[in-house]
């Protein structure tokens, strides 16, 4: 941290102020969906794109809700790929298959059947032993 003068430390304390801010925001993505709406989410989605990769993975699928939400298809969309990262798989797991149902939901209501197809496959194997309707709670989730 540069300290040489006081505009520079201030500089330094700032970029370091926004770097903790960042992260307690994206983790407030559900709430602020609740709260103030899903463009307001969305927004914030948007605002945090410097966040820390963990932390974005982590707030993707409710911010892929917020996009969807307001109909910003591709914004949803790369939301829910990033929510299906398999680095948090087993902290994460919930998010992953979410996001992969989502994604998959998405891309047939935009007529995208050939890309959802390998989601598709993915997602029979990985639900094969879970409960029936599964999926369609999760396709759903809103």
């Amino acid at each position: 941290m540069c300290t040489h003068t006081p505009r520079c430390s201030r500089s330094a304390r700032t970029r370091s102020t926004a770097a903790k801010i960042r992260p307690r925001r994206l983790r407030g993505i559900p709430l602020v969906r609740i709260v103030n709406g899903a463009a307001a989410a969305a927004r914030l989605w948007r605002d945090t794109t410097r966040a820390a990769y963990a932390i974005r993975r982590r707030s993707a699928l409710d911010a892929g809700l917020a996009l969807g939400a307001i109909g910003d298809e591709e914004g949803a969309l790369a939301a829910y790929r990033l929510s299906q990262d398999v680095v948090g798989l087993d902290g994460d797991g919930f998010a992953t298959v979410a996001g992969l149902i989502k994604e998959a939901s998405l891309r047939h209501a935009m007529k995208q059947d050939a890309e959802a197809k390998p989601l598709d496959d993915k997602i029979e194997r990985l639900l094969a032993h879970a409960d029936p309707g599964v999926r369609e709670a999760l396709e759903r989730l809103e």
